[in-house]
């Protein structure tokens, strides 16, 4: 079984409300290594705003202090991401996973593992763009110059930039790094595109969604939301005996 990491809520914690009502339980995984527990914690805060009835838990895989930004780091994460995966629902009393990463790595391979639905913010947020944006064009703003993992067979953008000097999550928290997104949200606009998707998580992390949406005016879908929404609907929906993601 593999420790915890520091700051994650407790392995087994109760999510029971009372005996009549139970909270429903997401489990989100980052895939960056963090030590911090604010930073460990902050994708599920955002996710337990949208889900204001749920019980959100938050775990890291190790290793991977850059998170996932290529080709090396993706497939470094898949298997990281199974095995912690496995431990949650072994021993966490999860109803579904999240793994808050726009390649969606682990996540075809963790639902042949887990009995609990696993949903990728990539292939969510990708869904979700497609169904709201109608026939508006769609741009998107990523941390390399490839499309998400998570949008293949779904979702492909008319337009695509990659801020300069933005080449992992880690340089989102950087002023810097945050101007160059607003910039490329703009130079989106230019293009024509009236729908911006957000293409890294770390973009929610430092509420870049909120400042492209005041700045130009796009319609902004934001990684976290989307996956949120998705969870709801999942969750709904086993419930009532509709099956789960697989």
């Amino acid at each position: 079984m593999r420790e915890t990491p520091p700051g994650a809520p407790p392995r087994g914690a109760p999510f029971v409300a009372g005996r009549e009502h139970r909270r429903p339980h997401l489990g989100l995984i980052r895939v960056i290594t963090l030590q911090d527990e604010v930073l460990l914690n902050k994708h599920g805060r955002i996710v337990a705003g949208f889900l204001p009835e749920w019980t959100v838990s938050s775990w890291c895989i190790p290793d991977q202090p850059r998170g996932v930004h290529d080709e090396a780091t993706f497939t470094a994460a898949v298997p990281k991401v199974v095995g912690l995966a496995t431990d949650i629902t072994n021993s966490a009393g999860i109803d579904v996973l999240v793994v808050s990463c726009m390649d969606d790595p682990g996540v075809r391979e963790a639902r042949e593992e887990v009995s609990v639905p696993v949903l990728g913010a990539g292939s969510a947020t990708a869904a979700v763009a497609r169904a709201l944006a109608g026939e508006e064009v769609i741009g998107g703003i990523g941390i390399s110059n490839q499309i998400p993992k998570g949008f293949e067979g779904i979702l492909t953008p008319c337009f695509w930039r990659n801020p300069p000097g933005v080449r992992n999550t880690l340089d989102l928290l950087t002023d810097g790094g945050r101007r160059a997104v607003l910039k490329e949200a703009e130079a989106l606009k230019l293009q024509g595109a009236r729908v911006v998707v957000l293409g890294c998580t770390g973009m929610c992390t430092v509420g870049l969604g909120k400042e492209i949406e005041r700045r130009t005016g796009m319609m902004v879908v934001d990684p976290l939301r989307s996956v949120s929404l998705l969870a709801e609907a999942v969750v709904e929906r086993v419930a009532g005996g509709g099956g789960s993601v697989g």
